[in-house]
């Protein structure tokens, strides 16, 4: 396959993150360049401003560029159980923050856009990271899939961000006036890993996640072991699936250790419940402040400064 070939998939268009809905399609290559050029002002504008104000950069994002999704194709809400299509291409992330031990990141674009089934590699519009597009075989599991490319990324010693299997996840429009295309041809992955759920612990909790995820994490964690926070009804129960199924691996992680703490629990069960949830939940990730909303009730506004302050043991 030419890299040309794969830049006239049709994407779903988003004309900003606030709409859920997608009203029209346009190409991969229309999104790398017209649309890229018609934001570059605003891109700069952002990167010139994130080492100053990271949060007010943030925000100009949000409120001023275009996004798509890149994978999923969706004519109607941007839902896993709404979508049409499932294109052989997945964006993969690539944040500094996750990678502090990588100091060269022209080098690390390279070296990315030198993968046999990577074909576009581009700086993000924050600047703070790369993003590359790999052409996958859309027979695998989905989900193995990526737990063999985070496999394959991490020993080479790069990390990727885990949210990046999500199809329904939106990319922001970015620029990049040295973005690298293959010029051969681009090899289709075709691996399979079997996903591994390890439990995260005090020694490796700052290391394996990013600070906002580690925040979410020991917050709920905390509310669960601390609080003897429990779903002794199937109703509560089932609403914790829904809630913590957007929160991906940690999501499954905290789910089974609410369930083994309540009532009747199965873990064969709880797992099953839990994907089935995954592709049903309608909710976003924004849900998780459900959890906050309890911590605040309990502690009052002291919650925060307990959840930092606190340990997993």
């Amino acid at each position: 396959m030419k890299a040309n070939e794969l830049l006239k998939t049709n994407i779903s268009y988003y004309s900003n993150v606030k709409y859920n809905k997608s009203y029209k399609q346009i190409t991969l290559y229309d999104w790398i360049t017209k649309y890229s050029l018609r934001s570059k002002n605003i891109i700069d504008k952002i990167r010139e401003l994130y080492d100053k104000d990271k949060k007010q950069a943030k925000q100009m994002k949000t409120d001023n560029l275009s996004a798509v999704t890149i994978t999923g194709i969706f004519d109607d809400y941007r839902r896993i159980e709404q979508v049409k299509h499932i294109n052989p291409i997945i964006a993969i992330d690539i944040d500094r923050d996750d990678n502090l031990h990588i100091k060269d990141w022209e080098e690390l674009k390279h070296t990315v856009a030198n993968l046999p089934y990577v074909f576009l590699t581009s700086y993000s519009c924050s600047g703070k990271g790369i993003y590359c597009l790999i052409y996958f075989n859309t027979e695998l599991d989905f989900n193995k899939m990526f737990c063999s490319l985070q496999s394959d990324f991490k020993n080479m010693g790069i990390n990727i961000d885990r949210n990046c299997k999500d199809i329904t996840r939106l990319r922001f429009v970015s620029y990049d006036d040295n973005i690298l295309i293959r010029q051969n041809d681009v090899e289709q992955y075709n691996k399979e890993k079997e996903i591994e759920y390890e439990i995260i612990n005090k020694d490796n909790l700052s290391t394996s996640i990013n600070e906002s995820n580690s925040f979410i994490y020991k917050a709920i964690y905390y509310l669960i072991i601390e609080d003897k926070y429990r779903a002794n009804s199937y109703e509560v129960w089932l609403k914790n699936a829904f809630y913590l199924s957007t929160f991906d691996d940690l999501g499954l992680l905290l789910f089974l250790l609410l369930s083994q703490l309540s009532n009747n629990y199965d873990r064969d069960k709880a797992i099953i419940q839990f994907k089935e949830c995954q592709k049903r939940t309608r909710y976003t990730k924004d849900c998780l402040i459900y959890y906050f909303s309890v911590l605040k009730q309990i502690h009052g506004n002291d919650w925060k400064r307990i959840v930092k302050n606190y340990t997993i043991e």
